[in-house]
């Protein structure tokens, strides 16, 4: 997407949102938009998820996923690390690796392409989750995504409760 304006405080004045439907399961969700001056080679979220033992017939239980848009040029994994709240991390795996964008050939930006999306429980398995949880039914940490090849990305978290649906963006963190 790009906004074009006859002037920076018409441009700052701008906003907008991607909105997702599902007609099936009747919910809608809002999503804006990561801004090239916004992203970062490492975001970080608040994080709580269902255990999985606590999932099976469980209406309230948080189900949670993600998407991952690399806005390099060049191509590149992503780490998705979860930390307890105590700073201990209990596991990380690796996306495949996410096309690189295009260069644009004037101007110093980049068209990112590379994207993937997963759902936590089946990306981590068993190993995300530590047998204990805050109030015996949820695992509470932090997430922590970070482009293996030193370039820029940007991620949203959704979380599924029951039927209704939720989405989060990051932290980046600026180095």
């Amino acid at each position: 997407m790009q906004i074009y304006a006859p002037d920076v405080p018409t441009l700052e004045a701008a906003s907008a949102q991607l909105i997702y439907s599902h007609k099936e399961n009747g919910w809608q969700l809002s999503v804006p938009p990561a801004y090239d001056d916004e992203v970062a080679n490492e975001v970080v979220f608040n994080f709580s998820e269902t255990l999985i033992s606590k999932k099976s017939d469980n209406p309230y239980a948080h189900n949670s996923s993600f998407a991952v848009l690399n806005h390099s040029a060049e191509p590149q994994a992503v780490e998705v690390s979860v930390y307890d709240t105590n700073g201990k991390r209990i596991t990380s795996k690796s996306t495949p690796v996410l096309v690189g964008g295009f260069q644009h050939p004037v101007y110093p930006i980049v068209f990112p392409r590379g994207v993937d999306a997963y759902v936590f429980e089946p990306f981590f398995g068993e190993a995300m989750f530590p047998q204990f949880g805050v109030f015996g039914n949820e695992f509470t940490g932090t997430l922590r995504f970070k482009g293996l090849g030193g370039g820029k990305i940007s991620v949203v978290e959704l979380r599924a409760i029951g039927r209704s649906m939720a989405s989060f963006i990051g932290k980046a963190v600026k180095q």
